[in-house]
């Protein structure tokens, strides 16, 4: 039995690179109970982690994925196994910072990269970290942070020739510059990300970071054949990790081709499937993108042609009238979800629309004060973009 387990935990590797996490999960899901049987207490470790890991790449039961590598971390500190501890310190630092336990994450990607140094020659284990804590600090909204730790897995990569390592640095790089309000740079770098990776898994997590960069700069064609490319792939081989918010992308590409109901309605149920399963980081993205679509109606920034209109004529009534009062409700969610898990990566953008919205309803005071929360939050990412946008638009209330 104990071969068996050795041969999955080998393969394991080949089905998460494929990007193939629900065999994965099929397969490790099959065989818990001979694992549970087995005597070699770091071989059941390592299959606890990796469970808990591929709950995590499946986008779903978050919960359970933490109980998982929380258990497997135990069980390698009992028996003395630091390489287990070290992979589900690893696995742990990724799915904290999706549930919004960025001090926790900080400090399992810490740990993490102390273990790696006794185990030079495993490199997943040295950059995988790297990865997570620049993922960690984009999302917390500490750009810099997460270039520095971008830059250190580019450079590992680039020293040990391992392209992997390459693509997690240019990860960490481009989320930093996405926090920055630097679409440009943001772009540029995951463009390098596709054309670096060599896996399935990586190279359509590039893809739609790079879909997500253009839907934030405009550039909505840019990024509709990328974004769909991911969301395929995620109802094939179920890697919802990515998938979901490929499908939420993908609802504001739609409503840019006048699709707004089903645009609209794709961006609603990819928020609720991150909600559910606690993706908060992820969840306050769509929960942001939701605002600024109803921001955009009352601003009169969306499709406006007589033929788009005629097409939607029921999106127009039914939305139209509330569109002030959801933008406001979406955005201060979006706020409300950033305060409470410490995350600054949308609260800036929030604000700025928040403070848009008060000041096209003539809310001075509101706009006012929205619009100086912006700024203080853009100053701390140092994203001078979107600090001079939000300082524009507080002179014009003025």
């Amino acid at each position: 039995m104990e071969l068996l387990i050795d041969l999955i935990l080998k393969w394991a590797l080949v089905f998460y690179y494929r990007g193939d996490i629900n065999g994965l999960q099929s397969l490790l899901s099959r065989h818990g109970p001979d694992a549970q049987s087995i005597q070699d207490r770091s071989m059941l470790g390592m299959f606890k982690a990796w469970t808990g890991f591929s709950l995590w790449n499946q986008g779903k039961r978050l919960d359970e994925s933490y109980q998982h590598l929380q258990s497997a971390a135990q069980m390698g500190q009992k028996i003395g196994d630091p390489r287990v501890v070290g992979y589900a310190l690893t696995w742990l630092t990724w799915v904290c910072c999706e549930l919004g336990k960025f001090d926790e994450a900080i400090s399992c990607g810490e740990r993490a990269l102390k273990i790696a140094k006794d185990f030079p020659t495993d490199h997943y284990l040295n950059f995988k970290p790297l990865g997570g804590m620049g993922w960690t600090y984009g999302f917390q909204g500490d750009a810099d942070k997460a270039i520095e730790y971008g830059k250190i897995s580019l450079e590992y990569g680039q020293k040990h020739a391992n392209v992997r390592a390459m693509v997690m640095g240019y990860y960490g790089i481009g989320l930093g510059y996405q926090t920055k309000g630097d679409m440009p740079s943001a772009i540029e770098t995951f463009k390098k990300a596709t054309l670096t990776s060599k896996d399935p898994l990586y190279g359509q997590a590039a893809q739609v970071f790079l879909g997500i960069s253009y839907i934030l700069s405009g550039q909505y064609e840019k990024a509709e054949d990328l974004l769909r490319d991911g969301s395929d792939f995620y109802r094939r081989y179920g890697n919802g990790l990515t998938g979901m918010p490929a499908d939420a992308g993908l609802g504001a590409v739609l409503i840019s081709q006048g699709r707004m109901t089903e645009g609209l309605n794709k961006i609603k149920d990819a928020a609720r499937v991150l909600s559910e399963n606690q993706r908060k980081g992820i969840y306050i993205s769509a929960e942001y993108m939701l605002g600024n679509l109803y921001l955009q109606i009352v601003l009169g920034e969306g499709p406006k042609s007589l033929a788009l209109m005629a097409k939607n004529i029921g999106f127009i009534i039914k939305n139209v009238p509330q569109a002030a009062k959801k933008a406001e409700q979406h955005l201060s969610r979006t706020i409300e979800l950033s305060e409470e898990i410490g995350s600054r990566q949308y609260l800036g953008p929030a604000y700025l629309d928040l403070g848009r919205l008060h000041k096209a309803k003539k809310r001075t005071d509101q706009a006012l004060h929205c619009l100086s929360r912006a700024m203080n939050v853009f100053e701390q990412n140092k994203a001078e973009t979107l600090f001079k946008q939000a300082k524009e638009e507080m002179e014009s209330v003025k």
